[in-house]
C-alpha cells in the first residue's frame, strides 16, 4: 500500500516540475501524452508512476536521484519500465 503523504510529495514534485519547466521533459511528456489521447490527469498519473519508481530505487539502493534515468523513463511513456529491485 502506498502512503498518502508519499503520494502528496510525488504530485507536489510533478506540479513543481511543470511550474518551473525543470526538467522541461516533464511538461513535454504531458503534452505528448495528451496529443496521444490521454487526459492531463492520466498523463500526470503516468509520470507519478515513473517518479515513484525512481524514488523507490533511491530508497532501496541508497543512491541519489538519477535525472538521466528519470528523463529516459519519461520519454518512453506510456510504456512503464520493467524494473525489479529486490
Amino acid at each position: 500500500m502506498i502512503n498518502e503523504a508519499f503520494c502528496e510529495v510525488v504530485f507536489e514534485t510533478i506540479n513543481k516540475q511543470l511550474e518551473t519547466n525543470d526538467p522541461i521533459e516533464t511538461k513535454e511528456t504531458v503534452a505528448r501524452l495528451i496529443n496521444k489521447g490521454f487526459s492531463e490527469e492520466e498523463a500526470i498519473n503516468l509520470i507519478a508512476n515513473i517518479l515513484m519508481i525512481e524514488f523507490n530505487y533511491m530508497f532501496k539502493t541508497d543512491q541519489d536521484f538519477n535525472m538521466r534515468r528519470y528523463i529516459t523513463y519519461l520519454k518512453n511513456l506510456p510504456e512503464l519500465p520493467a524494473v525489479s529491485i529486490d
